[in-house]
């Protein structure tokens, strides 16, 4: 970050959690501790002099698809969230945060390292998917997902959710015997409208799998090479 005072305060906040922390004022001096240093995760602002969030992200991901995790935090910016959580950032912060919203995106984050660290591609399925949201009733079928090691996009034309929305999911695996992925997520974005030959519907974070979905997923990203984030179509 290149306000001095913010990053003092998140490099104490991490410090207190039993991390070592290390200091830049913008993307450029981040990439170069990255290219020379071991880093787990990286705590970006998206508008900084110097080499920008975003540039900082794309350089990460060309140099490895999977480490180290990204967190933007942004005021501001021209992409939209979808767009930035395709781009294989882990999360988007949106000033202001709190202290436990910004340790819990980044303890999340290693607790699901099996599935980021298992492919690099895109899964793209033509199965039954069952959809509950958890406040209502509303029970709801799609037919086609993406999934990346992030979370899913469920192709839905009608009755979207919202962004915040809780969802259980169960997606029908058919390949030569049955198989299921269930569990539940956080949608992060709703497309309302196509744009451009991108569908309507909606990205949904991974909260929560069971053990014997946890590894029907990993087969599926080990076969596929699922890539990095949240799909956007």
């Amino acid at each position: 970050d290149d306000e001095p005072d913010l990053r003092e305060i998140i490099c104490k906040v991490f410090q207190k959690e039993g991390a070592t922390t290390l200091s830049a004022s913008n993307g450029a001096e981040a990439y170069t501790i990255v290219a020379t240093r071991p880093v787990d995760a990286v705590i970006s602002d998206v508008r900084m002099s110097g080499g920008d969030g975003i540039k900082l992200l794309e350089r990460l991901r060309a140099r490895d698809p999977v480490s180290p995790t990204v967190f933007l935090i942004t005021g501001f910016c021209e992409l939209t969230e979808k767009e930035i959580l395709a781009k294989g950032a882990e999360a988007v912060l949106t000033k202001p945060f709190t202290r436990d919203q910004l340790t819990q995106a980044v303890v999340k984050s290693f607790t699901s390292e099996k599935i980021r660290r298992a492919g690099t591609g895109r899964i793209e399925l033509d199965s039954e998917i069952s959809l509950r949201l958890k406040s209502l009733k509303l029970v709801n079928k799609a037919r086609t997902v993406n999934i990346g090691r992030g979370g899913l996009f469920i192709a839905l034309d009608e009755e979207l959710p919202r962004p915040g929305d809780k969802i259980s999911f169960e997606i029908n695996v058919n390949e030569g015997e049955s198989s299921q992925i269930a569990g539940n997520g956080l949608v992060r974005w709703v497309r309302t409208k196509p744009e451009g030959d991108q569908r309507c519907g909606f990205g949904l974070e991974f909260h929560e799998l069971s053990p014997s979905s946890l590894d029907e997923l990993l087969k599926l990203i080990d076969r596929e090479k699922a890539k990095t984030g949240i799909p956007s179509d």
